[in-house]
């Protein structure tokens, strides 16, 4: 048992332990070592340029307007899912057809979505909020069904055995059985929010980090970019650190 305590530990440090590594090697090479490039900035630089993302970009508001939406979708995305994870899951298997069809959106990139809703409604706040929450519960949508093939049969005849009526074994059996794997799939929908509220506030300049990096660029901010990347890569991995917290705490069954 100590064994496997001391080897688990030890695989903890290993991601960490390179990250220092890597960071390690690059101030030396940047700040001490090599010229000024256009390649990678020299760290004191970036330092420089988050705090001028903090006083002349107004870093803040960008951050306040970006991660609410990101994680109230989210967590609306989900909770919408599981109440309505009876029906979709009836879907699946009794109406497989409209599933099917539905098949071909999944293709379409993700910049043309972003794009047209940024057409059919005037950029905004809202606009925004309710197309990431659409994103949101669409992908939950697709995880639950892409799941639905690996429900346990067993488990299913067993509820049967009981009397209960179908649509309570989807909501109540299917759905308990499958919720472990959806809910991990939030580490996958968290990143795909993060591209799509940037590109969404890219294109439509509404506020937040994507038109952050839209005034960077206008301003050629090297250092900037990389300032900004490391800002939204914490944030992602804070994000992900909170979902595995819930995660651990909710579905305690898997």
């Amino acid at each position: 048992m100590i064994q496997s305590y001391n080897s688990s530990l030890s695989k903890s440090k290993t991601p960490i332990s390179v990250l220092l590594t890597l960071l390690f090697v690059y101030v030396i090479l940047f700040e001490f070592i090599l010229p000024f490039n256009n390649v990678i900035p020299k760290p004191t630089l970036i330092l420089e340029s988050l705090v001028s993302l903090w006083n002349d970009y107004n870093l803040f508001d960008a951050f306040a307007s970006s991660t609410s939406v990101v994680y109230v979708s989210l967590l609306l995305g989900y909770l919408i899912i599981n109440f309505l994870s009876g029906y979709l899951i009836k879907i699946y298997f009794e109406l497989p057809g409209i599933y099917n069809g539905l098949k071909i959106f999944r293709y379409f990139p993700a910049f043309f979505y972003a794009i047209l809703f940024a057409f059919w409604f005037p950029t905004s706040f809202i606009a925004e909020f309710i197309f990431v929450m659409i994103a949101a519960i669409f992908f939950y949508g697709l995880s639950l069904i892409d799941q639905c093939s690996k429900a346990d049969e067993a488990y299913i005849d067993s509820a049967k055995s009981f009397g209960l009526s179908n649509q309570k074994i989807y909501s109540k059996v299917v759905w308990k059985n499958l919720q472990p794997e959806v809910f991990k799939s939030t580490y996958k929908i968290h990143y795909y929010l993060w591209i799509l509220i940037l590109l969404f506030e890219f294109i439509g300049g509404v506020e937040g980090f994507g038109s952050l990096y839209k005034n960077v660029l206008e301003f050629s901010d090297f250092a900037g970019l990389f300032a900004l990347a490391i800002v939204i890569a914490i944030l992602i991995w804070l994000g992900n650190l909170a979902i595995k917290i819930i995660e651990n705490k909710l579905i305690y069954w898997k």
